[in-house]
């Protein structure tokens, strides 16, 4: 009875935002987080495109590794001397992979200081179990509009993320960092770029990159403002 209580205080996950919309009331399509406005300044003369694939921490590990390879890898463009992940433009990314991708493409050079002690070292399996073991965490139990999936977006947000929307990343301009989903009932992949939030007229720029890693609740949310 306290939790259903309680569950009706606890506010709905939000919704991302539709696209504004002009005087004829139609949809404004923009640019936004995409690699091809974005490359209009390009980070050198060869457009660098990554893929990482998934499986957990070991895949988050490995690709973390790779982008600390690159630093070592020297370039050499116009007489100037670069490293490799200077040259980087895009990362598409799924699961495991994309906990790195997004780290880099927030914090970039920082994120070789802090990703290990925000991610690799901590025990993530304590936040699962506690989703389940711990009654404060229950809310999944109790809320229709709030699952598992959105306690994890919660907990990353607080691990790494802090509150970092699509509008951060776009500041922090290339690489671009796809974060790729599958849109099950429809069987076809699902990016969390501006070009596919254009195909549900929402706009990316207010969306959490953490419930972007948490693609299958994100995913539930951006239809909800679909046409």
């Amino acid at each position: 009875m306290a939790l259903l209580l309680w569950s009706c205080q606890t506010a709905f996950v939000p919704a991302n935002q539709p696209l504004p919309q002009n005087a004829q009331g139609m949809p404004e399509y923009r640019s936004g987080y995409a690699l091809l406005p974005m490359l209009q300044r390009p980070q050198g003369e060869v457009v660098f495109i990554m893929a990482f694939s998934g499986g957990g921490k070991r895949s988050a590990a490995f690709a973390h590794g790779v982008l600390r390879g690159l630093r070592q890898i020297p370039v050499v463009e116009n007489g100037r001397t670069r490293s490799l992940l200077d040259e980087l433009d895009y990362i598409a990314a799924v699961s495991g992979g994309s906990f790195p991708a997004m780290h880099y493409g927030l914090y970039h050079d920082r994120s070789f200081e802090i990703f290990p002690r925000e991610f690799l070292k901590v025990d993530i399996n304590a936040y699962v179990y506690g989703t389940y073991l711990l009654p404060w965490n229950w809310e999944w139990l109790v809320n229709p509009f709030y699952g598992t999936n959105d306690r994890m977006a919660e907990v990353y947000d607080r691990l790494m993320f802090r509150g970092a929307t699509y509008a951060d990343l776009l500041r922090q301009g290339l690489p671009v960092i796809s974060i790729d989903a599958t849109d099950i009932a429809n069987g076809i992949a699902f990016s969390f770029t501006q070009p596919t939030f254009d195909l549900i007229c929402s706009d990316l720029s207010s969306f959490p990159v953490a419930r972007a890693w948490r693609r299958a609740t994100a995913f539930r949310c951006c239809s909800r403002r679909s046409p």
